[in-house]
């Protein structure tokens, strides 16, 4: 198999080469390869030590990055890219079931290999010399398996974040793991609770926004749902769980946001919005997001029928078109509107955004100084305001000098 690397991949490959390294790509990029997938991620992994990588590339004036040297890794800047390289190393002793406590730099590209995840991850590539497959991991891609290096017990129990990877690699490549890899990550699933909540939600996320409709389901079979749910994991029957995976089906091609805002709606009656957010605040989400799925929440049922409803809904949300456009797919993901509610009010929203038609305060036919000929001040003067400002968003045609300063005359005063 011989595919085109780019031109600055190959003169870092011979630079290495050329101080008697061997030099191979490794990682995603292989993985990719084998299965004809675009992949433009490189990392490489050599035999030379770091050391010699920073004396040799330094004294070709490539700018390096070091913050990874002990563990064997550089970063070279080139043509505006990051190339990660590192020494072929052995990884001991590993603490907290995450990282190696003891890193040794190993001679062969074999040792390296071996201390990998998946069959499917634990290839090199050289564009001479082909592809170094000593665990068969093409085999495993022609067959659709999901397998790991060696002992799968001993491999999940080094780092308990291979049990998540390899329930998003079966959702992402709609793959299946095989049985021995199965068995030790439904017996290890306890070991998540070491994993940072950081990287237990970027995995979830890949798995959200993955083709795998069934997903949840899955998660549910490898025991792991109580682990990125914890404070819902008792709610996380056999009932809910099927109520929210039949949910889902629906909003396949939706959004991470939505997807993950259909998730909580289901467990939404068995818990307060405050555990919603709590949790969410757990799992580093950003306020923005948080404020996001908080505000679809909020809004799951409001009318969304007409022009003046989406515009007060989009004031009442400060006018962020992205909030206001996923409650009207989220309705129609829960069912809440008809598909041919749902579309009518898609192709409203689309004529406000296209047109940039948001009303706003400024926008009123009278000011301040209309309402102190009525005798407000102040604080009076900025609430009615702000009331006729509500009141025209709902009724636009009400927006005429003459119908709001009748309006204030027959109803404010």
């Amino acid at each position: 198999m011989k595919i085109t690397l780019p031109t600055y991949l190959i003169k870092i490959m011979k630079i290495l080469e050329n101080a008697n390294e061997e030099v191979y790509l490794v990682g995603g990029f292989v993985r990719d390869m084998v299965m004809h997938k675009p992949c433009h991620d490189y990392d490489l992994t050599t035999s030379a030590h770091p050391d010699k990588m920073i004396q040799l590339f330094q004294s070709l004036g490539y700018s390096l990055i070091l913050t990874g040297k002990q563990h064997g890794t550089i970063i070279i800047q080139i043509n505006n890219k990051l190339i990660e390289i590192t020494t072929y190393r052995i990884e001991l002793n590993y603490k907290n079931y995450r990282s190696p406590d003891t890193i040794i730099f190993a001679d062969n590209i074999y040792e390296d290999l071996k201390r990998r995840d998946f069959t499917i991850n634990a290839m090199a590539y050289h564009p001479l010399h082909g592809i170094i497959d000593p665990f068969q991991g093409q085999t495993d891609i022609k067959h659709q398996i999901i397998k790991a290096v060696g002992d799968p017990f001993l491999r999940l129990q080094e780092d308990a974040l291979r049990i998540l990877r390899a329930i998003r690699f079966e959702c992402c490549f709609s793959f299946r793991i095989e049985i021995q890899t199965t068995q030790a990550i439904i017996q290890y699933a306890h070991l998540l609770t070491h994993i940072s909540k950081e990287r237990i939600q970027q995995e979830f996320y890949k798995m959200l926004t993955s083709p795998q409709q069934d997903f949840i389901q899955l998660l549910n079979y490898y025991h792991v749902l109580p682990y990125i749910f914890t404070p819902f994991s008792n709610t996380l029957t056999h009932q809910v769980i099927q109520q929210i995976d039949h949910i889902l089906n629906r909003s396949i091609h939706q959004s991470f946001l939505i997807r993950f805002t259909t998730i909580l709606y289901g467990l939404l009656p068995y818990h307060s919005m405050d555990t919603m957010i709590l949790y969410l605040q757990e799992m580093k989400y950003s306020k923005k997001s948080i404020q996001h799925i908080k505000t679809i929440l909020t809004y799951h049922t409001y009318d969304i029928h007409s022009i003046s409803a989406l515009r007060k809904l989009l004031f009442m949300n400060l006018n962020e078109f992205s909030v206001v456009e996923d409650i009207i797919h989220f309705q129609y993901v829960i069912q809440t509107i008809s598909l041919h509610k749902y579309q009518n009010s898609l192709s409203l929203f689309n004529t406000i955004k296209q047109n940039n038609d948001i009303f706003y305060k400024s926008d009123l036919a009278i000011n301040g100084h209309d309402l102190l000929a009525f005798g407000y001040h102040g604080k009076q003067i900025h609430d009615v305001l702000q009331f006729l400002y509500e009141l025209v968003i709902e009724n636009p045609s009400l927006n005429t000098r003459q119908s709001l300063l009748s309006y204030i005359s027959n109803h404010l005063n």
